[in-house]
């Protein structure tokens, strides 16, 4: 499905399967996630602020250049995701598998990273500020 520059604000898609999506520039604003299945999706200067994607599935998705502020990403598969250009700024990661997830040139402002899993992660060129990884 292509559901480019939507503007699904506010809907619940708690455990959908949206798995080789194709949504870039989406507005998924305010959205619960919850359990998603976004493997292979692309999420390409996607809005996902104030968006709940706890224990969902991310592995292989593309955001590049996508927006996360204010997220609960807790306990989620991030595996070889592309977060490169991202915004994330006040989300939280802890517990993630972020193992392989290329973050180059990403924006990390106070992001909770406690307990997450980041072997092999690429952070090349990226700012971080106010970054909680215990």
């Amino acid at each position: 499905a292509n559901l480019t520059e939507a503007k699904l604000s506010g809907a619940d898609f708690t455990n959908a399967n949206l798995s080789e999506t194709i949504l870039n520039k989406i507005d998924l604003s305010g959205t619960n996630l919850t359990g998603v299945n976004f493997t292979g999706a692309s999420l390409v200067e996607a809005n996902l602020t104030n968006v709940n994607l706890a224990e969902s599935n991310l592995n292989d998705a593309d955001f590049t250049n996508a927006i996360l502020i204010h997220s609960n990403l807790i306990y989620s598969n991030l595996k070889c995701a592309n977060l490169t250009g991202a915004t994330i700024k006040e989300t939280n990661l802890s517990n993630t598998d972020c193992t392989e997830v290329k973050m180059f040139k990403a924006f990390l402002t106070n992001v909770d990273l406690t307990g997450a899993n980041l072997t092999n992660t690429n952070i090349n060129e990226a700012y971080l500020n106010g970054v909680k990884r215990f």
